[in-house]
């Protein structure tokens, strides 16, 4: 959460992955040290950004910007900043890169990922946005996710509980353990 109120995708991810992050990040008000997975996923998407595309070869959408994309709500008090938009007309989808290969199907943060975007598209452009993009680059897999209007209202639910977490100041419970290994306050979490 900023100084103006506002919450950030990633603080909506952080907080899907773990609640605990959240507390450590708002509550505490301790940044967490970067791990390497993170690092290397900044690396990755800092070149894909770079590259030049001149017929978008390899199943990328006709339509596909690249660039950072920031989307503000007001009236929901999120914004965010995407890796890239598809334009249909008038419609912009939202398109996300991954540093990973191409899963079973996408994990669930990456879900509301799109979804919190696209809410953030709809407000600003006034049309449906009711699908989005995950491109992993670990093996170039492109995949086109539906956007349900279920995905949407688990933005708000996780928006709420994050809220929830931050004024109340209790310490949530913990995520699977599974999770404690990438996380960057694994040194310090109980």
């Amino acid at each position: 959460m900023d100084a103006e109120g506002y919450l950030s995708v990633t603080d909506l991810l952080e907080h899907s992955y773990c609640p605990r992050i959240t507390w450590f990040s708002f509550v505490l008000g301790l940044r967490p040290r970067g791990t390497i997975k993170t690092e290397h996923g900044r690396r990755v998407h800092e070149e894909w950004a770079r590259q030049p595309r001149p017929g978008q070869e390899g199943g990328l959408p006709a339509g596909l910007r690249v660039g950072s994309w920031e989307v503000v709500s007001r009236r929901r008090r999120l914004r965010g900043r995407m890796d890239a938009v598809v334009a249909e007309g008038e419609r912009l989808l939202p398109y996300e890169v991954k540093s990973t290969s191409t899963p079973a199907r996408p994990y669930p943060g990456q879900l509301l990922q799109l979804a919190a975007y696209a809410l953030l598209l709809e407000e600003r452009t006034g049309r449906r946005v009711d699908r989005g993009y995950l491109h992993y680059l670990g093996d170039g897999g492109v995949v086109e996710v539906e956007i349900t209007e279920a995905a949407k209202r688990q933005v708000g639910e996780v928006m709420e509980e994050l809220r929830q977490v931050v004024e109340t100041e209790a310490m949530p419970p913990r995520a699977p353990a599974s999770r404690c290994r990438d996380c960057g306050y694994r040194k310090i979490c109980v």
